[in-house]
């Protein structure tokens, strides 16, 4: 009998979790989506966020990498991978429905602090996240304990674009290791992709 034990691939190795001593192989999976080919510069990140229920595809089987992610999209997969519980409030921005599918991701989010609404009360969950954004939200969800290391400074060419609120997270970004920083651009205002989110995930939760 064969079983499929899961198990993670990274830096050329193979690991799986067993509770005994068993003979085991090491298959080859097709890609989970046919627009993330294993050449893929993201397909490590996206194939084990996507093995784990943290990020899904369209019911066509793509998973449109380069697509832009709304914040309602990043609730999800935030309080997924984070394994958020259900808030006991409800959610209490005027654009978010009680019933809507993501309305509870939202609570659990904003109840966490990773996310923010906005003074207006509301949560805006069809606008696009940005890059600089996204920086900001991973440092809440880094926590004290990663904000530790070398000064680098901020030495990007289009650094003077980066929102007051967003230069000491992407600060700590680069302390921590999660951005560099080589007089190269940032594009802080740029929307930031499917893919781009999936590295920074599997970067902070999954290594």
């Amino acid at each position: 009998t064969v079983t499929n034990i899961g198990g993670a691939y990274a830096e050329q190795s193979v690991s799986v979790q067993m509770n005994q001593f068993e003979r085991v192989f090491v298959a080859q999976l097709s890609p989970l989506y046919h627009d993330v080919k294993s050449n893929y510069w993201a397909f490590e990140y996206i194939t084990a966020l996507a093995a784990k229920g943290i990020v899904r595809g369209t019911d066509s089987g793509a998973f449109v990498p380069t697509a832009h992610v709304t914040r309602a999209e990043l609730a999800q997969m935030i309080a997924r991978i984070a394994q958020l519980p259900r808030p006991t409030q409800e959610v209490v921005f005027s654009d978010v429905a009680k019933d809507s599918e993501y309305a509870p991701f939202v609570a659990s989010v904003v109840a966490a602090g990773y996310v923010n609404g906005y003074p207006d009360m509301t949560f805006r969950p069809e606008g696009y996240v940005s890059r600089e954004e996204m920086i900001a939200i991973v440092v809440r969800m880094m926590g004290k304990q990663w904000t530790k290391g070398i000064d680098l400074g901020i030495d990007f060419v289009d650094s003077d674009r980066i929102a007051p609120y967003a230069r000491e997270s992407i600060e700590t970004a680069l302390r921590a290791g999660l951005i560099q920083g080589n007089m190269s651009r940032l594009r802080p205002k740029e929307r930031i992709t499917r893919a781009e989110v999936a590295k920074l995930l599997y970067m902070l939760f999954l290594t």
